[in-house]
């Protein structure tokens, strides 16, 4: 069996030190940091049954830096996925039933949109929400709007919003039963196909500072980044083998990064350096940026799965 750790590490010493975990009986399934620099764990009971994996109520586990707050859902089983965090707080999980608004005391509110499973969700930072699985929608909480990209995709599995008119999103398709990848663009009126057929599925997309990064994390450990000449292979000799989660600090600009080893990742504008963890048995799963403003330390938070 394996279990979660929440670690955050201290931009200045280096140093990495674990946070207590709250008393989780599930893996962490996602992570986010609110405009406030709290972190967010979000999690599930999982169960050795097929088809009866996420029946109990999910939760929402809030670190303000010196201890874990806990919201719970009842109402909610099985049907909740990712998680974003807007600008100003407010939380949105999709679903494979609706997107929702998670409000305080278990309170739960339906954002109207297309009647599609729209399981995974990100933030832009005007507030903006796209919202994809089966399909993509775009909008705010006051409702979504279908914006299907022109090109079949078995699922779209990753996005990036740098603003309601610059969004990114990254699609599986399998061709003789091998997964390719896609990856389209929105610019307010269209859509773009930029990535017809890539060798490696956009597991995750972060951006910053006008690049974008896509990390194929199914096969192997590809990382694509965009800039001003478009979409060229970005990879370091330290690299992670099968990159996994990509996070933006939006208060300094860098990305961070985790695979399938005891490394950080963290591109700085300029270049990647990679962190690595002093306890080489764990492996992190997800990961998320704070600025620093939780416990004035903390530039960046990962969990670890042994």
């Amino acid at each position: 069996s394996s279990s979660s750790a929440v670690w955050r590490r201290d931009p200045v010493g280096g140093s990495w030190t674990q946070v207590p975990l709250p008393p989780l009986e599930e893996h962490a399934t996602d992570l986010a940091v609110g405009p406030g620099g709290e972190v967010v764990l979000f999690s599930r009971v999982s169960s050795d049954c097929y088809g009866c994996a996420w029946r109990e109520a999910p939760r929402i586990w809030t670190w303000d830096g010196a201890a874990w707050t806990e919201e719970r859902y009842p109402f909610l089983r099985g049907s909740l996925q990712g998680l974003a965090i807007l600008p100003d707080g407010t939380r949105v999980a999709g679903g494979t039933e609706a997107v929702r608004i998670l409000g305080p005391a278990g309170a739960v509110a339906t954002i109207p949109g297309p009647a599609a499973q729209l399981r995974r969700v990100v933030a832009a930072p005007a507030g903006t929400i796209v919202a994809f699985d089966q399909s993509v929608a775009l909008g705010t909480v006051a409702g979504l709007a279908e914006r299907r990209p022109p090109v079949e995709v078995s699922e779209w599995v990753s996005a990036y919003a740098a603003a309601v008119d610059d969004v990114w999103v990254g699609g599986v398709t399998w061709v003789d039963g091998l997964a390719r990848g896609v990856l389209a663009h929105w610019d307010g009126r269209g859509w773009t196909i930029e990535v017809p057929d890539a060798s490696a599925v956009p597991q995750d997309l972060a951006g910053g500072g006008g690049v974008v990064f896509a990390v194929g994390g199914r096969d192997h450990g590809l990382v694509l980044r965009r800039g001003p000449a478009g979409w060229r292979v970005d990879r370091e000799a330290w690299g992670v083998g099968r990159f996994r989660t990509l996070a933006v600090d939006r208060e300094t600009g860098r990305v961070y990064g985790v695979g399938d080893d005891p490394i950080l990742s963290v591109w700085d504008g300029a270049a990647w350096t990679g962190l690595p963890h002093e306890d080489r048995g764990w492996f992190p799963g997800l990961v998320a940026a704070t600025a620093g403003r939780v416990g004035r330390v903390g530039d960046g938070f990962a969990v670890w799965e042994d």
